[in-house]
């Protein structure tokens, strides 16, 4: 197939459209911009098809190794069972459903119990060996008690609200343990009755007369010198929150 040319060699044109000469030497006008939008309709065609056989091609790989014939008897098997029988598939279902239910309480707190301990053996462990804690009347697992909640296991401390405290020494990074644990004391409404040497002769001082060393356990411990129901009475009246908690220890 060949354009027809005239006497100047340039196309013929008829209607607006090349001449052509078929290879049976006849003449016909070929309809270019028709053809290229026959010929992008194929390709965008073609395109779909492939993609429809993809889908398939994956729809018919997940049943690979299945035996057909094998297959139709089972779901026969199933179309034909009983009443009883599906009673008795329910029934199988739910027994199931308890044993797996009943192994994922058992994870559950299992998980419990270990991240438990594991807090009790990080943050627990923290509280211990504080320089902040040192600073207060207060024993580390009592300190534990009033401020562990704050504490996250992965290391980060949160206000009351809920909010990360940063570091004022590394701004954008989470404060450290005691850094955390000093904001979070002087945030609390009754730290000037649990840090040392802020008690006065007043009902809030827990010191007064007692020397330096006196810590406010020391008046609930029936072992100990310092044993005071008196001192006791000031701190329930101050401070109920630390009262309850030695009372508790103590008893």
């Amino acid at each position: 197939m060949e354009y027809v040319l005239d006497e100047n060699g340039n196309i013929k044109v008829k209607d607006g459209k090349p001449l052509v000469k078929g290879d049976d030497g006849k003449e016909f006008a070929i309809d270019a911009i028709g053809a290229q939008k026959t010929i992008t309709g194929l390709h965008s065609e073609a395109a779909e098809h492939r993609k429809k056989a993809s889908e398939y091609k994956k729809i018919v790989e997940a049943f690979e190794g299945i035996d057909a014939s094998k297959a139709k008897e089972a779901i026969a098997t199933v179309a034909s069972l009983g009443d009883n029988h599906k009673v008795e598939v329910e029934t199988l279902k739910t027994a199931l459903n308890k044993t797996w239910q009943e192994k994922l309480e058992t994870t559950e707190k299992t998980m419990k119990e270990l991240q438990d301990k594991l807090y009790k053996a990080t943050v627990t462990t923290k509280f211990a060996t504080s320089e902040v804690v040192k600073k207060t009347i207060l024993t580390p697992d009592i300190a534990a008690k009033f401020f562990g909640d704050h504490f996250e296991l992965d290391g980060t401390a949160k206000d009351s609200a809920g909010n990360v405290i940063y570091s004022k020494e590394r701004p954008g990074e989470a404060a450290s343990f005691d850094e955390a644990l000093d904001i979070i004391i002087n945030m609390y409404p009754g730290k000037d009755a649990i840090l040392r040497g802020s008690g006065t002769n007043g009902s809030s001082g827990y010191n007064a007369g007692h020397g330096s060393n006196n810590t406010a356990s020391a008046f609930y411990d029936k072992k100990s010198p310092q044993y005071s129901r008196t001192e006791q009475a000031r701190i329930a009246n101050t401070n109920p929150e630390l009262h309850k908690s030695l009372s508790a220890q103590y008893q």
